[in-house]
């Protein structure tokens, strides 16, 4: 090969840049001085398995008519062992000395046997190559090697077949002749599994060519000896004679080896049966000592476990526990210990005293307790708590005595659990229910009393009809039942029983139409400021409410103001997931909404105060400044509307309130635009009237007469059905909605409607639920107290 290396120098004159001692080819010129060589020559691309060059000699060695063709020619068909061999060839570092190895090719289809020199160079781009040159045909005897290898494959002990990928034999060396015996017919099919005791050990050799797998395994085979057992190895490669795939056996006759791994088994259960029967007594001897290692074993064991518990409930129980010796004496404590009290304690305070961690005062409460505990012997609990930062944290201990089996007081255990959230779900709870009750309270008597101011407004209404009578009289009495309507409508609105028509509202108009009016009302020393969300929501709820709580907020807020200053209007969106609700009510809901918030830089209110602001009646003004009922309204309307609202205030730091209102899924196009000038009189209609007070079931029916209608009036549903069943034709159902007995208005009207589908229904109440569930949503609603001209425009907008 030197002179090969010394020729490449003389015609390459390129050769001389090299990479790591190989010489490095940055494209094809550089190899333009190898083109007048005879011999071929060509540059393998190992990293991409394909043709890089070829001089002249080597596309007609190839049968390639130009360079392109040549390094279009596939090679995917290579084994994965001749794949691997190129690889080996570059994976050295470092200058390398050419290889010279005999190559079987088939360039043209048919075997070439050549003598090929070897050299690794490198080519564009860095790849990894290999510059071969070929001397061929091979004249074995010519090749001394060559001669050594076939003479060493015919006298191996070996065994050695080649059979095509059929399972043809095609050649098998002496050995294996001398195994299997000569067939006179080589190319019989079945010799491949006429060797073999089990056809599928043959099928799997078989397969396993085909798919270019290396399978060796030990197989059972029926030799000229009879049945023997080979380990077998079985590679794929190419026919030198034809090109065409085939795959060689290669056996060695364990069967010697299997027949001593047998007899040292045997021989292995023998020495095992002996060393069993030896031992025996001796185990018998070693029982008791066992039996004893065991139990002391087994005792360690639980009281390491013991420990372990011990110690895993100290380092993670979410509680503070310390256990002390009768002295006070820290035998152990838990984390959460160490984290929970106010003190700075040491990491690990086993061995110390109490009185060495805590002031006098409190170590001696401390030992106090615990001598109780261990002169009575019976557990102890207390509860307390105390101010961090600015929030109250509460907790509650248990102590109790260490006792040993003797019934000895050894020292004791305090447990204390944080309660904190507890007490604040309680207190919560608590306010809930409260406020519940008197949503309640409120609702009834509201109810109540708009009977009787609807009984005070009806009859002062027929009064101021009378020719002649002085109106001087009947006005004060309808300004009176005004007011008190004005009051049981925010009665109503904190129990979340009013009347409410909800629907889509762009608070950023209600807010800019309000402004004005707002700035005239407070006055200019305090000044407002409004900032609204650029991509606000539709809320859904009653336009009216929601100008009256805004009203309410902002009187509120100016009242802060006494010396003026600024108010603060926002509004934005807000998602409020299930388990962050913007406020701690257990009632209050998650979704979306929109938040209109009202805040102020005022004087504030102290915690005792804001706790109870959403209570009706409860104010801190002064007489004739005030009902209380502002924010008890706010709240209701709120939580009716399905919202929520939430106050943050603190002395001499301001007040923010927040209206939560859901957000409107379906933004309404608007009202329903109402028909207009429609008369107020009767045109005749006969109407049957529901309603259980007396009083009210008076003046409702003068009103109607007045106003020219036909008029039956009764006091239950049960009446009411049966003057329906009689026969007699009504042309409109006036309910109340609330009735004694077990059928309340909206079911009445729901009744008569399913027998008489032509009758129309007018229902009234005091509040827009009754006892007994909501209103039926099909049936039109009259509040209480009502109007004479109320009534009248209702009745003839349902009539006509």
């Amino acid at each position: 090969m030197a002179e090969k290396d010394r020729q490449f120098g003389r015609q390459g004159q390129r050769v001389e840049r090299r990479r790591d001692g190989w010489p490095w080819f940055s494209d094809v010129d550089d190899l333009a001085g190898f083109d007048r060589l005879r011999t071929p020559i060509w540059v393998f691309d190992v990293e991409q398995h394909a043709m890089w060059w070829g001089n002249q000699s080597a596309l007609v060695f190839w049968g390639a008519e130009s360079l392109a063709e040549l390094r279009a020619r596939d090679f995917s068909s290579d084994s994965q062992n001749v794949r691997d061999r190129l690889r080996l060839m570059v994976s050295a570092e470092g200058p390398v000395s050419s290889f010279q190895e005999g190559w079987t090719l088939y360039p043209k289809g048919q075997p070439i046997t050549i003598v090929a020199d070897i050299a690794p160079v490198w080519i564009e781009e860095g790849r990894r190559a290999l510059m071969i040159e070929a001397s061929y045909p091979i004249d074995l005897k010519q090749d001394p090697d060559a001669l050594r290898i076939l003479e060493a494959a015919r006298n191996t002990p070996l065994l050695v077949s080649t059979f095509t990928l059929e399972g043809q034999l095609l050649v098998q060396n002496v050995a294996a002749a001398e195994c299997y015996g000569t067939i006179v017919e080589k190319a019989a099919t079945e010799a491949l599994f006429r060797r073999f005791c089990r056809e599928s050990d043959a099928a799997a050799l078989l397969q396993s060519a085909r798919d270019d797998r290396t399978l060796q395994s030990d197989f059972l085979v029926s030799t000229l000896r009879g049945e023997r057992w080979h380990r077998v190895t079985a590679k794929r490669g190419r026919d030198p004679v034809t090109g065409q795939f085939v795959f060689v056996l290669t056996e060695e006759d364990i069967s010697d080896h299997v027949v001593l791994e047998k007899r040292l088994e045997e021989a292995n259960r023998t020495l095992e049966s002996r060393v069993i029967q030896r031992t025996g007594e001796l185990e018998q001897l070693n029982r008791s000592l066992q039996s004893e290692i065991e139990e002391r074993t087994r005792v360690e064991q639980d009281l390491r476990t013991r420990t372990l518990y011990l110690s895993t409930i100290l380092e993670n129980a979410p509680m503070a526990i310390v256990l002390k010796d009768r002295d006070g004496r820290i035998l152990a404590h838990g984390r959460n210990w160490l984290e929970s009290t106010p003190e700075q304690f040491p990491d690990n305070a086993v061995g110390l005293t109490y009185e060495s961690l805590v002031d006098p005062d409190r170590a001696g409460a401390v030992l106090d307790a615990d001598r109780r505990v261990m002169v009575t012997k019976a557990p102890m609990k207390e509860e307390g708590s105390r101010v961090v930062g600015n929030r109250r944290l509460h907790w509650l201990k248990f102590r109790f005595p260490l006792i040993d089996e003797q019934g000895e007081v050894l020292g004791t255990c305090s447990i204390t659990s944080d309660i904190t959230e507890q007490k604040e779900a309680e207190a919560h709870m608590a306010y809930a229910q409260k406020m519940e009750a008197l949503g309640q309270l409120t609702g009834g008597v509201a109810h109540d009393f708009n009977n009787l101011l609807a009984v005070i407004h009806g009859n002062a209404e027929l009064l101021a009809e009378l020719d002649g009578f002085d109106d001087s009289l009947t006005n004060p009495i309808l300004h009176a039942a005004q007011r008190g309507s004005e009051l049981t409508q925010r009665l109503l609105a904190f129990s979340r029983r009013q009347a409410l028509q909800p629907r889509a509202i762009d608070l950023a108009v209600l807010l800019d139409r309000m402004l004005g009016m707002l700035g005239r009302t407070l006055g200019e020393t305090i000044e407002i400021e409004a900032e609204i969300a650029s991509d606000l929501w539709q809320a859904r709820a009653d336009p009216g409410q929601v100008e009256n709580a805004l009203i309410n907020l902002i009187l509120n807020a100016r009242d802060a103001l006494p010396n003026g200053g600024r108010i603060k209007i926002q509004c934005t969106n807000a998602v409020l997931e299930l388990d962050g609700a913007a406020t701690s009510d257990p009632d209050a809901a998650a979704g979306d909404f929109v938040v209109l918030a009202v805040s102020d830089d005022g004087v504030g209110m102290p915690q005792a105060v804001s706790a109870r602001a959403f209570e009706p009646f409860f104010t801190t003004k002064g007489p004739d400044r005030g009902s209380g009922l502002g924010l008890a309204m706010v709240y209701g309307f709120a939580r009716q509307s399905g919202g929520q609202v939430t106050l943050d205030s603190r002395e001499e730091g301001g007040t923010s309130v927040k209206l939560y209102l859901p957000r409107d899924e379906a933004a309404l196009d608007g009202d329903r635009s109402k028909a207009a000038g429609r008369p107020r009189h009767s045109k005749g209609e006969n109407i049957l009237v529901v309603e259980d007070d007396d009083d009210m079931r008076s003046v409702t029916m003068r009103i109607l007469l007045d106003l020219g209608y036909r008029v039956q009036a009764v006091a239950d549903a049960e009446i009411a059905r049966q003057v329906l069943s009689d026969g007699r034709h009504f042309d409109l159902l006036l309910s109340d909605v609330v009735l004694p007995g077990n059928t309340d208005g909206a079911a009445l009207a729901r009744e008569a409607r399913a027998e008489k589908p032509d009758l129309k229904v007018l229902l009234m109440s005091g509040y827009a639920a009754s006892a007994k569930g909501p209103v039926h949503k099909s049936a039109p609603f009259l509040a209480k107290p009502f109007r004479r001209n109320e009534l009248a425009s209702a009745l003839r907008e349902i009539l006509d």
